[in-house]
């Protein structure tokens, strides 16, 4: 099985040599555009210097409970007159997002306007473990619109590190498909791979790979790309080589529970937005039982008061009882 592999940044990668990516294997890269209602501060310079290294480019948006068209429009305008060579992205996965049908009406408004602006249907980003339960809308129903929409899913088949594309091609690995999807058009298969040309202060640094399941003229076809033979020519894709050698495979889906630590995606997206400041708390009242028992303490002392009282007198009868004896 071919595959076209890829990566995607933000501004957690604020270093990135596109040229050094490109030749690692890498055909592809997913830039963060914006977020709620605000622009990933180095969008600009990753999606130059994409371009200038040949690589083709698509723009994601991470999607909140913010209004809809504040959305629509921070990822339009952090596009500008240049959308990339890929389809828009949609990233559905806001771990803070608690009106899971709003945040659904949400996401079709902006899946709706921004393909209507971009003639380009756009492509959905999530996993199984936040889609399975988060968006089974009132306990009834996944979206409808869904399915109309390619998926690439977040599934990781090892915590640290990622697995070979040999492995891959063999299908010893396979993720967790969300409930409104047959199929993956992309996969994030690792949130922890290495790549050169991928730097924090001077060393290397961790960041998401990706594949598309096919050749580069098939990703061309399922993706609308519209890109010529010469263009093609010029991308890197990875065939596995061909081996007749009998190995047994072990099939292990991936993805299907929440991993330990949050991904990536969200922990980025969680230190990205805005703080708020947290609610004063009020004082608590005092509960009326406790009170009722804070009145009834004098009580039980008076009570112990008298009883002490009377064991002199107690002991004065006992005494003339003897005496007349």
């Amino acid at each position: 099985m071919s595959f076209v592999q890829g990566i995607d940044v933000s501004r957690w990668q604020p270093t990135v040599d596109f040229a050094k990516v490109k030749a690692a294997g890498n055909a592809f890269v997913v830039v963060k555009g914006s977020q709620a209602g605000f622009a990933d501060p180095k969008f600009a310079t990753h999606w130059a210097n994409a371009k200038a290294a040949g690589m083709l480019r698509g723009a994601y948006h991470f999607l909140t409970e913010e209004t809809a068209q504040k959305q629509i429009d921070i990822y339009l305008k952090t596009l500008g007159n240049d959308p990339g060579d890929l389809p828009p992205v949609l990233d559905i996965e806001d771990p803070k997002a608690v009106n899971m049908p709003k945040y659904a009406d949400i996401s079709l408004a902006w899946l709706t306007e921004v393909e209507k602006k971009l003639g380009r249907r756009p492509i959905i980003y999530t996993a199984a473990w936040y889609w399975n339960p988060k968006m089974f809308i009132g306990g009834k129903k996944y979206p409808e619109w869904a399915a109309n929409y390619p998926l690439w899913v977040a599934a990781y088949p090892k915590a640290d590190g990622a697995p070979s594309l040999d492995d891959l091609a063999k299908g010893k690995f396979k993720p967790s498909i969300p409930k409104s999807w047959m199929n993956w058009t992309l996969w994030q298969y690792s949130e922890k791979g290495r790549v050169g040309g991928v730097v924090t202060d001077g060393r290397p640094a961790n960041t998401d790979l990706n594949i598309f399941g096919g050749s580069l003229e098939e990703m061309n076809t399922t993706l609308k790309l519209g890109l010529s033979a010469e263009r093609l020519a010029e991308l890197p894709s990875f065939t596995p080589v061909v081996s007749f050698a009998f190995e047994a495979i072990e099939e292990v889906e991936v993805g299907a529970k929440a991993p330990a630590e949050a991904p990536a995606h969200q922990r980025e997206a969680l230190a990205e937005a805005p703080a708020r400041k947290p609610a004063k708390k009020k004082p608590a009242a005092k509960k009326p039982a406790a009170r009722k028992a804070a009145a009834k303490k004098p009580a039980k002392k008076a009570v112990a008061k008298k009883a002490a009282a009377k064991k002199p007198a107690r002991k004065a009868a006992k005494k003339s009882a003897r005496r007349k004896k």
